[in-house]
């Protein structure tokens, strides 16, 4: 079996989702609510989506509705009625008690009694848990105590979820060696046509990487994620463990077996500290994450790693968002994302990149894999969006994806209904490794409801001016969207224009970025530029010309040159003296040839001297000259 993070903590479930504690000035649209989001009208008229990484909305009859975990009784039950699926437990159980889950009306039903089991090539059942007393419960927790000596079996209501923690106070009697694994086994029934299937396409019988519920139809509906399990020394210590944690699947006559199972070498080892967890979880299949690294996989929105640990090679995550809120041809300005890291390897900084996964191909575009791929493994590193640095745990982002994620995103809409994301470190291999929550990692899109037109340049300036006797042609874009390039053209009467420069476009941009060309401004009469953007798609684009009376002919340059040379330019050059520091004329020098650009040699030493030049408007200027 393969190794599969060997020093994994308990998951943590965080109270709420940071995403819905922003506090925006805009008015949420609540007829547009989803399973994942909520859609928010902003003051300048974009609309927000803030999609969720589990379920945040049930739906109640034709509503969405926000999730309440809470958890109500009546005389013989405990349940929640307002999640994704409805759950109720029983108050005083007994041998035939079940656990109820409805989704959308189907009913599935979950037998409360365990059996302690031993797998070795198959399942043997060693006892049963079955005696109960009567529930514990809170808001969102159930406690059945002392089903069997020291055994408890725990149940928390979150979003979208149930977690299942069985707790062992004792390690099982029986053999004990490689190959033997030791955990429990319930019975599940599902409505007429589902099934269950494990998430690995592996021929082995047990399995690590989850487990899905599908219906009729063949759709995955819900989730129990890759198995975790953990002693009582906590992660420091090497105590939490689901690298041999395991699922077996079993039917008989139309009734499913699942078997939670770790290795009988752990249990048993002399350093291990009970009791031992297994924790389970059943949640809506949907928004997912997991990772591929080089020798394992796993498909799991509890426990996203990124980094080296427990046996594995360099971990890339992936993280899912259904983006169904999003209207189909809408146009995409903005795409956020915020990331929770629940536990880390070390709290030494760690630059992280977040890539696109936009060319996997085949039936596997999207996760869960369900296998080692060496596909989906590369594409995490392929299509680059931004990066960021992670340190501890805790919430990280909001961070700005980049043009090229607004551009994926809207093809998705267009095409899926979901948007995909890797997750990897800059620096491969490490084993500070960071784990995420996919259920907390969350998304905000902003975007305009169609029809509208995406523009592919936003041009915040263009302008033409007179710098040292030359035309500075320059133009600052706020975004570009598949800009291409950018030509400047040059006309006399403003309307036969001639090509002079092509400009690289930045392709796609939401910076501001500045643009400038030079042309030669010594001419006689006005004259006209154009600017024009192509796409990479060949369309172009073009901008009203700007008139361009050239340079000032009032104006003229004075330089040195080598060779103790003055060197004069303008266009209305009257008359040129040159004098030393003790106001002594050195030379005179009359235009009368009409020249614009005036070369003198003054018979001079080193030093500094001023030049005087008179136009034909009778305007002077001076300016001072060092020759050498």
């Amino acid at each position: 079996m393969n190794n599969l993070l060997s020093y994994l903590a308990m998951l943590v479930l965080p109270a709420a989702p940071t995403l819905f504690a922003q506090n925006l000035t805009a008015v949420e649209l609540s007829d547009q609510r989803d399973m994942y989001s909520k859609t928010y009208l902003l003051p300048d008229g974009q609309k927000q989506s803030l999609i969720s990484g589990g379920p945040v909305h049930y739906l109640d009859g034709s509503t969405w509705e926000e999730i309440d975990p809470t958890l109500l009784t009546t005389s013989s039950t405990i349940y929640n009625s307002t999640n994704v699926f409805t759950s109720s437990f029983p108050k005083s159980p007994s041998e035939n008690s079940i656990i109820q889950y409805t989704i959308e009306g189907q009913l599935i039903e979950l037998s409360l009694e365990k059996e302690l089991v031993r797998f070795s090539g198959g399942i043997t059942v060693l006892e049963n848990f079955n005696n109960w007393m009567d529930a514990d419960f809170d808001t969102t927790r159930i406690v059945y105590s002392d089903i069997n000596s020291g055994v408890e079996d725990v149940y928390q209501i979150s979003n979208g979820e149930v977690k299942n923690d069985l707790k062992l106070h004792y390690a099982p009697g029986g053999q004990t060696g490689s190959g033997i694994y030791y955990g429990f086994r319930e019975r599940i029934n599902l409505p007429s046509g589902w099934t269950l299937r494990a998430a690995t396409q592996e021929n082995d019988p047990t399995t690590n990487h989850g487990i899905f519920i599908l219906d009729a139809s063949d759709t995955p509906r819900l989730l129990i994620p890759a198995p975790i399990v953990h002693d009582a020394n906590g992660l420091e210590n090497n105590g939490s463990i689901a690298n041999d944690a395991a699922f077996v699947v079993e039917e008989d006559n139309g009734a499913w077996y699942i078997s939670t199972l770790v290795s009988s070498e752990w249990v048993n080892a002399p350093e291990r500290a009970f009791p031992i967890t297994f924790d389970p979880t059943i949640t809506s299949a949907g928004n997912t994450g997991g990772w591929q690294s080089q020798n394992n996989f796993v498909d799991n929105p509890g426990f996203v790693f990124i980094g080296v640990c427990c046996g594995n090679l360099e971990h890339r995550a992936w993280l899912k968002w259904s983006v169904s809120s999003i209207p189909t041809n809408a146009c995409v300005n903005l795409v956020e994302m915020e990331l929770f890291v629940n536990g880390v390897g070390g709290t030494a900084a760690e630059l992280v990149h977040a890539f696109d996964m936009m060319t996997t191909t085949g039936t596997n575009l999207w996760g869960p894999y369900g296998a080692i791929m060496t596909n989906v493994y590369n594409d995490q590193a392929t299509g680059w969006y931004c990066s960021f640095t992670m340190t501890g745990t805790g919430t990280y982002g909001w961070y700005d994806l980049g043009p090229s994620a607004y551009t994926d995103l809207m093809t998705m809409v267009n095409s899926f209904g979901w948007y995909q994301v890797g997750i990897i470190f800059d620096n491969e291999p490490s084993t500070n490794w960071k784990r995420m929550s996919a259920t907390q990692c969350n998304l905000r899109v902003t975007y305009e409801d169609p029809p509208c037109v995406i523009l592919p340049i936003e041009l915040s300036d263009f302008d033409v001016s007179c710098i040292d006797g030359q035309a500075e042609i320059a133009w600052i874009t706020a975004s570009e969207f598949n800009n291409d390039f950018f030509t400047v053209s040059k006309s006399l009467d403003g309307a036969q224009f001639t090509e002079i420069a092509k400009i690289s476009g930045a392709g796609n941009s939401n910076q501001n970025i500045q643009y400038t060309y030079y042309d030669d401004a010594r001419h006689n009469a006005p004259v006209y530029y154009r600017l024009s953007q192509t796409d990479y798609d060949g369309a172009t684009e073009y901008y009203l010309p700007k008139l361009f009376a050239g340079c000032d002919e009032q104006e003229c340059y004075v330089s040195s040159e080598q060779g103790a040379c003055v060197r004069v330019r303008g266009e209305s050059i009257q008359s040129i003296e040159i004098f030393d520091v003790m106001g002594l004329n050195l030379l005179t020098h009359t235009n009368t040839s009409k020249s614009n650009s005036i070369l003198l040699k003054p018979e001079a030493r080193t030093g500094v001297y001023l030049v005087k030049v008179l136009d034909a408007h009778g305007n002077i200027t001076t300016e001072q000259v060092y020759l050498e």
